[in-house]
């Protein structure tokens, strides 16, 4: 978050619209990682639902793949910067939003392989709540 005051500034939001933002992407950006694990709610086991809750906590809570988002999340900001600076005094804050969140969205096509597979093959100490084993 290398660049979040210029962006805050940029895009007129507040320090907790910026931190809700970049935690929603992140989070969804983590669920896109696993998604080989979602199941339909509809005819999920509790066994496969633990397991895709297991995987994903795994991708949360690397700190490789943790700090490999965020460089490439300051790295999609530095280049929405470079492009919208130039057009602050031209372009209304809702078009500047629209540039933004469109240069953002490229985190989603970014998947380090081999980041994952190491963060999937961890052990987690404290797995998911089985909310069935009562």
């Amino acid at each position: 978050m290398k660049y979040a005051k210029q962006i805050q500034r940029l895009l007129n939001i507040t320090e907790d619209q910026y931190t809700a933002e970049y935690l929603h992407r992140w989070t969804h950006w983590c669920i896109d990682q696993v998604k080989d694990y979602i199941v339909d709610p509809a005819t999920c086991t509790p066994t496969a639902e633990r397991l895709y809750h297991a995987e994903l906590q795994k991708v949360m809570a690397n700190t490789a793949l943790t700090n490999y988002y965020s460089d490439q999340h300051d790295e999609l900001e530095y280049q929405a910067l470079a492009m919208l600076h130039p057009q602050v005094l031209t372009i209304s804050i809702g078009q500047m939003r629209e540039h933004y969140d469109i240069i953002m969205a490229d985190i989603f096509k970014m998947y380090p392989k081999s980041l994952l597979n190491f963060a999937k093959k961890l052990t987690i100490d404290n797995p998911p709540y089985d909310h069935t084993a009562n």
